[in-house]
This record gives C-alpha cells, sequence and structure tokens, in this order.
C-alpha cells in the first residue's frame, strides 16, 4: 500500500529526534533501535523519499513506510487508516492485512557500519569521518573506480573489531554480495593487509562478472589487479583450492585458464619455485616482459600507464606454459 508522503514525514518528525531534511532523504534518531542506546547522539535512521522506503544502519533493517510507522507507533492497521481518514486524507485505497506482504530492504552482509564509497548520499552524510576521505583517496590513486572489471562498489567499515578503518572489496553471487574481503588503509593498523571475512573458506573473486563468450579467464592472487582485465578473477593466493577448481570446471569448463601472479623478478625463492612447477605441469602464466617487465602487478602498470584496464590479447602474447615458459623464465 502506498501511504501520502506528507503522513510519512509527519510521522517520521514524530518519532525520530533530531531530525534534518534535504530535497531527497530525511535522517534522524532510530525509535526502534533506539540507536544502540546512543538516542540524541546518533542519527542512523534515513527516509528516501523517492524510494519511499526506510533504512537504519544501526537496525540493518529497511522498511516500507506502513511498516516502519506500525512498528515505531505501536498503532494497528486498522488504527493508521482511521488516522488518516480523520485527517483528511484521501484513501481510496484499500488496507487488507492479507494483501499486504513486507518488503526488506537489506544491506548486504558487511562488517559493522559500511559506507558505500559510490552513494552520494551516504558520502555527504560521512564526510566528517577522515578515513572515508582516506578510501576514497586510496580507490582514487589506484584507479579503482573506473577500472574495467571493478565490482559495483566499494565500501570503508567504520566500527567493526576486525574490518574497521578498512576498505570493503565485496564478493558478489548472483548480482548479490556473498562476503567480502578488507584492506587496511592504515599505517597504524598491525593487522594482515588483506582479511577474508570470518568463516568463508577463499571464495573465487569476480565470477559474476565473467563473459561466458570470451574463451579465457585470467587468474590473479590479489582482488584489485584482477580488476583490469576482462574475465579476470582471484583467488587469494597462487593456488586453486579444491573448492576453487570445481567452481571453475562446473561454471567454466570449456575457459582457457592464465594465470596471472605477481612480477616474478620481485618474488622471493619459493614463489619462484611454485612458478616453475606451474610450467612444468603444463599451466599457462603470464611473465612480465617488455613494457611489462618493470611493474610489479597489473595495478601498477595501470596506475603507471594511466589506464583501466589492459588489453587481453598483450597478456596472452606474455603467456607461456611447459620449456618454453621455463626458458623465458630462466631469461
Amino acid at each position: 500500500m502506498e501511504l501520502p508522503q506528507s503522513y510519512i514525514i509527519d510521522k517520521f518528525y514524530l518519532y525520530s529526534t533530531k531530525v534534518t531534511e534535504s530535497h531527497t532523504y530525511l535522517n534522524g534518531c532510530c525509535p526502534i533501535c533506539r540507536e544502540g542506546k546512543s538516542w540524541g547522539k546518533k542519527k542512523r535512521l534515513f527516509y528516501f523519499k523517492k524510494d519511499d522506503y526506510f533504512y537504519c544502519h544501526n537496525c540493518g533493517r529497511g522498511w516500507e513506510p506502513f511498516f516502519w510507522i506500525k512498528e515505531a507507533s505501536g498503532m494497528s492497521f486498522k488504527d493508521i487508516k482511521e488516522e488518516l481518514n480523520s485527517q483528511g486524507y484521501d484513501s481510496n485505497f484499500k488496507l487488507i492485512f492479507d494483501t499486504i506482504s513486507e518488503k526488506h530492504f537489506e544491506l548486504p552482509s558487511l562488517p559493522g557500519e559500511c559506507v558505500n564509497l559510490k552513494d552520494p548520499l551516504q558520502l555527504k552524510h560521512f564526510q566528517q569521518y577522515p578515513i572515508i576521505q582516506n578510501a576514497l583517496d586510496y580507490c582514487k590513486s589506484r584507479r579503482l573506480f573506473t577500472a574495467i572489471n571493478a565490482p559495483k562498489t566499494f565500501y570503508c567499515c567504520l566500527n567493526d573489531r576486525i574490518h574497521r578503518n578498512r576498505l570493503i572489496i565485496p564478493f558478489y553471487k548472483n548480482n548479490k554480495i556473498q562476503c567480502y574481503i578488507s584492506r587496511k588503509l592504515l599505517q597504524s593498523d598491525e593487522k594482515a593487509k588483506y582479511l577474508l571475512k570470518s568463516g568463508e573458506k577463499k571464495p573465487v573473486f569476480n565470477l559474476d562478472n565473467v563473459d561466458e563468450n570470451f574463451p579465457y579467464i585470467f587468474i590473479f592472487e590479489g582482488q584489485i589487479d584482477c580488476m583490469f582485465i576482462k574475465n579476470g578473477i582471484a583467488v587469494s593466493g597462487i593456488h586453486l583450492t579444491d573448492e576453487q577448481e570445481d567452481i571453475l570446471l562446473r561454471e567454466f569448463p570449456f575457459h582457457n585458464i592464465v594465470w596471472v601472479l605477481d612480477n616474478f623478478r620481485f618474488e622471493q625463492e619459493e614463489v619462484r619455485n611454485e612458478i616453475i612447477k606451474k610450467l612444468k605441469k603444463g599451466e599457462s602464466l603470464f611473465l612480465y616482459n617488455g613494457e611489462f617487465e618493470t611493474f610489479k602487478d597489473l595495478n601498477e602498470y595501470c596506475v603507471k600507464k594511466e589506464r583501466d584496464f589492459v588489453d587481453p590479447a598483450l597478456i596472452l602474447d606474455g603467456s607461456f606454459s611447459g620449456e618454453k615458459g621455463l626458458m623465458v623464465l630462466g631469461n
């Protein structure tokens, strides 16, 4: 059912507090969760006028206006209808319990309170947090917002015990966020550079972006590098787990696999030995030569060259396997 927006706004002002209003949204304290006992201090509830829905960043819940008003006020279905009639609203719509189904506007499974770095509304609201500008600067300097194979957006976590003040890189599956990995932004962060969501067993990053009609899949160690080439995916390491291998065989059985690891010239002997093993097994690897030779990885190449993508033909031309790859590696 649709409620008159003026009625919805009146209720927002009535049940919330410290309300601010713009032409696109209202923001105030959430009367349902009481902002985690921080009533009057934090303001995490939003009513988005154009989309006609409520979302609270503390509750982690979303509501259609009718259900938010019902929960915030304790009013019944009948109470709301009678109040609308008493206030002179034209209620030609039928309010029938059996025909109303609640919509859930849920944010993806992300750590703590996260800010969408591509959402102007959220950026405006959280602009006072220095870490947000830090995250934006990092993404821009690494060309993540314009990379050809980047996910739909990135987040910055504000308050999670593990992922606080880190860049959140989401993994999508069937157009929904499956999990995430966080990348540290601050030198004072003593945790590992990358942290996978707790409980996950190394999912494959960017599978949703694979073009089935393009016959190659490029496998990278890290998520950032794979954003700069068509059909780039990342597996958080230099080997496929059994689960990752099963996924690729099941979903893309006819694609040719090319490994694009970091430049072997910058790697330790242990990693170089693993590269040699891959070549001996007949796996195809990109070996950094020619214009790529001096760069540690693909992202560094794109940043220095001011490019948002690498032509797959260049990677294929520089990829080898078997004895020929070993000869190139020896040079």
